[in-house]
């Protein structure tokens, strides 16, 4: 079951999602024919994640919810921590900015308490992203930058690619063009290096729109190509 659940995580950050939903099934099943709600309900999250990454995002939510549920039986603080983060994220991204801020100052106050930097780093971006939505920018720009901060800090590279990205998203939304081009321009650097084909794209769609909002129209065109073509 958890080699199963293993090749499922790989199969995910290789954007394989069909693939990694069949293992991530396989090792549900085992799970359950254990007993192990640990194991269960890490990788209802992880099913979910799967949803997420493919933008089923009311489908993501079920999963969750069962997940969170099962680690809040069984005492797992990084686990609980762990969905509420996703359920805030997934909220965000289906525009129940309030809910998911709730979601994650609540997994951020536990990710604390536990002491779980890279879960304090990932709550501080979506807290950054949801201040933003609901028009606090200087609260926003206040948690993007202790993201980042808290990122290298833990010379954690994963994470500095994340705070990097979605701060350049904030600087684009506030037409800080040059400053987003360049944050982008440093994600992009660590996702090449991490060879993640989906966030790179993403960094790509971004760093292309802050060209244009500069007037760099090559430069717009030669990023935005590699986006197109994998649409």
């Amino acid at each position: 079951a958890d080699s199963l659940r293993a090749m499922g995580v790989s199969a995910t950050d290789l954007g394989q999602f069909d693939m990694a939903k069949q293992y991530f099934d396989s090792a549900l099943s085992l799970y359950r024919q254990l007993n192990d709600l640990r194991g269960e309900s890490t990788v209802l999250n992880n099913l979910s994640v799967v949803a997420y990454a493919k933008n089923q995002l009311i489908a993501a939510v079920e999963p969750w919810e069962k997940s969170r549920s099962i680690h809040q039986t069984i005492g797992d603080k990084e686990g609980t921590a762990r969905v509420l983060s996703n359920l805030g994220s997934v909220c965000l991204d289906l525009g129940a900015y309030e809910k998911g801020q709730a979601y994650c100052l609540e997994a951020l106050s536990i990710c604390r308490e536990a002491d779980l930097r890279f879960g304090q780093g990932l709550n501080l971006i979506n807290l950054a992203l949801s201040n933003y939505y609901l028009n606090s920018d200087r609260q926003a720009e206040i948690f993007s930058q202790a993201a980042l901060q808290l990122a290298q800090e833990m010379k954690s590279v994963p994470l500095e690619g994340l705070a990097l990205k979605d701060r350049a998203y904030l600087l684009l939304q506030w037409q800080r063009f040059d400053e987003a081009a360049q944050t982008y321009q440093q994600a992009l650097a660590i996702w090449q290096q991490l060879a993640q084909p989906l966030q790179l794209l993403e960094v790509q769609a971004g760093l292309a729109q802050a060209s244009l909002g500069q007037g760099w129209f090559e430069q717009a065109r030669d990023s935005i190509v590699p986006v197109v073509a994998h649409l």
